[in-house]
């Protein structure tokens, strides 16, 4: 057995491929009073891998919430996929094990990405991953995704009774995506719950109010913060009563972790609090994003087979050509001074075809201000990707023909349908288009300065499109 005594029962599954690992964290789901539907430890997964738990998990009503502790991801585009239909339904958090080039373990035979570490989370986190740094931090966001109604947005009301305790909360929400709803609720220190419930209730029913963090010091004098909780267990709601869909969590000091208050998760610590919550948010914003529930327009496949191309890097013209054949003019125009887009469609040899978008500047280079997903896109999830570039204000003047559509609009159609290209025809590995905007002249298409294809050889197999997808 890997640990004396198990948590309890519960609505938590768990796949740890680390028994070591899992053992411990066993012991501190137990000692915070997690309950578990599942826990599966595969070890090298020699006959049952994550992605075989992820599809069990998504039909299994005993489980609300999935928790992975992965070392390596051997079929990350097929992780991808199954990870965005179950998040779909259930909160999915991983624990991250280190950065995109890391070792892995004696044993552990697979590829390994060419993609920085942003450029994996950006994709994992498409996905509705949550993924997380360090097994406590799992732990905080079980806690609150397991026990509370998801946030309804990101500005969380502070009600406490130290000022010290409320600054840390609003100065720490800048560390996340977590604002604050107005200036914090103060009350007395030696203040009754019955004063604290009218406070948080009012902030519940507050409509510009996604959560609630409650703070309580208390008093030298008072011997128990019982009243406290019970106030807490009463005011907030249970996760399958939604009359009032809204996370209440709590900073006490002196709290012990071991016994939560009734459903409502207690910190001893503010940022632990709020990088909790924050996690929560962040997945909750991605459920409710237009471009997660949008289809992605997958291109007509071809009624037969494209004609095999020579292997090979192809630029100029011999690459313009192909793309126009393939249903993609970005025009000849030259291109004006100023900087552009840059559209890279990546073969990664762990996640496969890997859309990129970003300025085509060096600064923005260095800072790594660019968007990755896993190709094909949807025009949402396009969209989405130029909204993620901090920088694009810089390319952003609108240069295109009033009666036509905008730049930037252009812009994600041509991401969209270069994401597309490895369905159209799988030899198509990599594309390259720098410096992307209004041609001078033709401001209605878009021009490129350079543009690159590189063709992998002829693939196997009898699908065209199995290749990536």
């Amino acid at each position: 057995a890997l640990v004396a005594q198990m948590p309890p029962a519960g609505r938590v599954g768990f796949f740890s491929q680390s028994g070591a690992l899992g053992g411990s964290i066993l012991e501190r789901f137990r000692h915070r009073g997690l309950g578990l539907s599942t826990f599966v430890s595969a070890g090298n997964r020699a006959d049952i891998s994550g992605n075989d738990l992820l599809q069990y998990w998504e039909e299994d009503s005993r489980t609300d919430l999935v928790m992975l502790y992965l070392e390596t991801i051997g079929n990350a585009r097929k992780f991808a996929r199954i990870v965005h239909r179950l998040a779909a339904k259930k909160p999915v958090v991983m624990v991250r094990t280190g950065g995109a080039g890391q070792r892995h373990p004696l044993g552990h035979a697979v590829r390994s990405t060419e993609l920085s570490q942003r450029a994996v989370d950006q994709i994992l986190g498409d996905c509705g991953l949550v993924v997380v740094e360090s097994i406590d931090h799992l732990i905080d966001v079980a806690r609150v995704a397991g026990s509370q109604p998801l946030p309804t947005g990101t500005r969380m009301a502070i009600v406490g009774n130290s000022d010290a305790l409320a600054v840390m909360a609003v100065n720490g929400c800048e560390r996340t995506i977590l604002e604050p709803a107005g200036e914090p609720v103060t009350l007395a220190r030696q203040e009754s719950p019955e004063a604290y419930e009218a406070a948080i209730s009012a902030a519940l029913a507050n409509p510009d109010v996604g959560s609630v963090l409650a703070i309580y010091v208390p008093p030298i004098e008072a011997s128990s913060d019982a009243g406290i909780r019970a106030m807490l267990r009463h005011c907030a709601r249970p996760k399958d009563d939604m009359s009032l869909a809204k996370p209440v969590i709590a900073v006490m000091l002196g709290a012990d972790a071991s016994q939560p208050a009734n459903d409502v998760p207690a910190f001893r610590d503010v940022e632990d609090a709020l990088q909790a919550l924050s996690a929560v948010t962040r997945y909750a914003l991605w459920r409710d994003a237009p471009d997660r529930k949008a289809v992605t327009e997958l291109p007509v496949p071809p009624e037969s087979d494209p004609e095999p191309l020579a292997p090979g890097t192809l630029s100029g013209q011999a690459a313009n050509a192909l793309l126009i054949s393939l249903g993609i003019d970005m025009g000849h125009a030259p291109v004006q001074p100023e900087f552009g887009v840059r559209i890279q469609l990546l073969d990664d040899p762990l996640f496969g075809a890997v859309i990129c978008v970003g300025v085509d500047d060096p600064v923005a280079r260095v800072l790594d201000d660019r968007s990755y997903r896993l190709a094909p896109v949807s025009i949402d999830g396009a969209r989405a990707m130029l909204d993620d570039l901090a920088s694009l204000s810089v390319v952003s003047s609108e240069n295109a023909d009033p009666s036509g559509p905008s730049t930037r609009e252009a812009t994600a159609h041509l991401v969209q349908q270069i994401s597309s290209l490895t369905m159209i025809n799988p030899q198509v590995a990599e594309v390259d288009a720098r410096h992307v905007q209004a041609g001078v002249g033709t401001v209605s298409r878009l021009a490129a300065r350079s543009v690159s294809v590189t063709i992998a050889d002829a693939p196997v197999l009898s699908e065209p499109a199995a290749r990536r997808i």
